[in-house]
C-alpha cells in the first residue's frame, strides 16, 4: 500500500530505482549470512517475556542460528546513513538489540544472544558479537549490561507513573536549554553521564516521531 504510488503513470524509472535497490540489499543480506555462518529460522519471530509483572512482546526481523546453534537475532533498518545505529552499538546504547536477548533468554533459549543490526541500504552488519571476526564493532558495554540500565531507567519511570507523575523528557531537555542555555548535544551528553552515574540508560526523546505533542505542549495545543 505504501508503494502503490510507483504503480502510476510517470513513476516508472523511480519504480525501477527502488526495485533495483532492495533486490540489491537483498543480494547483500544472503551474502552476509554465508560469509557469517548463519542460519535463517525465523521470520518476524514473536518474542515474549514479563517484568515486574508487566508483559513485554517484540518481533524479531530475523531470528538466526549459528554454526554452533547458538541464536542470533538481526534487526533490519533501512535508512540513509548507518551513522547513528552505528553509534548505538559503538557506545553501548543498543536497547533494541539488548531487549532482544533479554526476551531469548527469558524463554530459556540461550543465556544471552547475539544481536545486531542489518542495514539494507548500505549493505553493513552492525554488531559487537566475536562471530563477525574483524568486522565486530568495539562497543562500550555488552548487551547484558545496556539491558539492565534500560530495565531500571524504565522502572524508575514506571513507578513514578504509578505514583501520579508522567515526564515528557523531550519539554524538559527544552527547559533546562531555555533556561541554562549552551549546546543540545553538551546537554546530552551531560544527561547521559549523570543516567551511567546512576546505573540507568539514556535514551534520546522521539518528539520528531511522537505523535502526542500536543499533550505536554511541545506542539502546542495547552494552555
Amino acid at each position: 500500500a505504501m508503494a502503490s504510488e510507483l504503480l502510476l503513470e510517470g513513476h516508472e524509472i523511480e519504480n525501477r530505482r527502488y526495485r533495483d535497490a532492495v533486490i540489491r540489499a537483498i543480494g547483500d543480506l544472503v551474502t552476509a549470512l554465508r560469509t557469517y555462518g548463519l542460519q535463517v529460522e525465523r521470520t518476524e519471530a514473536r518474542l515474549t517475556a514479563e517484568m515486574d509483572g508487566i508483559p513485554f512482546k517484540g518481533f524479531a526481523d530475523l531470528l538466526l542460528r549459528d554454526a554452533e546453534g547458538k541464536p542470533f537475532v538481526l534487526d533490519l533498518k533501512w535508512s540513509w546513513s548507518s551513522r547513528y545505529r552505528r553509534d548505538e552499538v559503538e557506545e553501548g546504547e543498543a536497547l533494541q538489540l539488548a531487549t532482544y536477548a533479554w526476551l531469548l533468554a527469558s524463554a530459556g533459549d540461550a543465556e544471552w544472544a547475539a544481536s545486531g543490526y542489518f542495514m539494507l541500504a548500505q549493505g553493513e552488519f552492525l554488531s559487537d558479537s566475536p562471530l563477525l571476526g574483524t568486522d565486530a564493532l568495539h562497543t562500550e558495554r555488552p548487551l547484558k549490561d545496556v539491558w539492565a540500565m534500560g530495565s531500571r531507567s524504565w522502572q524508575q519511570r514506571f513507578h513514578a507513573l504509578r505514583g501520579g507523575r508522567l515526564e515528557a523528557s523531550g519539554l524538559n531537555e527544552q527547559i533546562l536549554l531555555a533556561t541554562h542555555g549552551g549546546k543540545e548535544d553538551d546537554l546530552r551528553a551531560q544527561l547521559k553521564a549523570d543516567m551511567a552515574t546512576a546505573g540507568q540508560l539514556y535514551q534520546r526523546p522521539p518528539c520528531g516521531f511522537c505523535d502526542f505533542g500536543v499533550l505536554c505542549n511541545l506542539n502546542g495545543g495547552l494552555a
